[in-house]
């Protein structure tokens, strides 16, 4: 496949992954009212069970051989729901902007949306079903850290358009990770080390960030436990059951894509 076609089909699925997130942050979550929560949580579990199966059933197998150094991302580029209404909260009786505190969150998505960029530009530079795989697993868990850095952005004294265009600046430096992807993988033959460094990325990010975040869910909403855990038990079966039917279908996918 042509670097210009992987490029092409990179970016859009980047548009189509920037498109979706800016709009559940501005849009969709917050007239959802009190159902914004539910669909949240069910966001969250089906980000981290795409993001494991993405690693284990496309990334890992396409990689060649098992790496164990892998680049771990900062914390402060995944931030949960949770952690938004909390640091929205705090930051509500201030009236003046927090520039550090936004400053902060900034720098963390701008490399987390770029790292998502580059994983996406390696992914279809292997095959069409490889970059669908990795682009749902991008989209789901960059949805609800999407929300919550909107909502980090408002709360911190930011004018709406303000958090709205800082958001997007965000998404359109993912548009650089997927030329530093594409071209990395077909120039220099990179695909196997930057899918084993993107894959213990994910693990790390749906293992280390997303299910701690689900336990604490539970916790918090403790009066709709039985609830959060079958939405929970949804988002998990429906993500893994992605990834697999991917999986199983990925040659007739690449067929049908080229």
């Amino acid at each position: 496949m042509s670097i210009t076609r992987v490029i092409l089909q990179g970016c859009g699925a980047e548009t189509v992954i920037f498109f979706l997130s800016v709009l559940s942050s501005a849009v969709i979550c917050p007239a959802l009212g009190r159902y914004c929560k539910d669909a949240i949580t069910v966001l969250i579990a089906l980000g981290a069970a795409c993001l494991t199966g993405d690693a284990i059933f496309h990334l890992l197998p396409h990689g060649g051989h098992s790496h164990s150094h892998t680049t771990s991302p900062d914390p402060l580029e995944n931030k949960g729901l949770l952690e938004a209404e909390t640091k929205a909260k705090r930051e509500q009786s201030a009236a003046k902007i927090n520039k550090t505190l936004i400053g902060t969150i900034l720098v963390g998505e701008v490399l987390h949306t770029s790292c998502d960029g580059i994983a996406i530009g390696a992914a279809f530079s292997k095959s069409s079903g490889d970059g669908l795989s990795t682009t749902l697993a991008v989209l789901f868990h960059e949805i609800p850290h999407a929300v919550g850095d909107f909502a980090i952005f408002v709360s911190s004294g930011l004018r709406f358009r303000e958090a709205l265009g800082l958001l997007c600046f965000c998404y359109l430096c993912s548009y650089a990770g997927i030329l530093v992807g594409a071209t990395l993988s077909a120039s220099l033959n990179m695909t196997p080390w930057i899918f084993a460094v993107i894959a213990g990325m994910f693990l790390y990010v749906a293992l280390a960030e997303m299910v701690p975040e689900m336990f604490a869910s539970i916790t918090s909403r403790s009066d709709k436990k039985w609830r959060v855990i079958f939405l929970q038990n949804l988002g998990l079966l429906l993500g893994f059951a992605i990834m697999i039917t991917l999986a199983v279908f990925e040659e007739t996918i690449r067929t049908s894509l080229q």
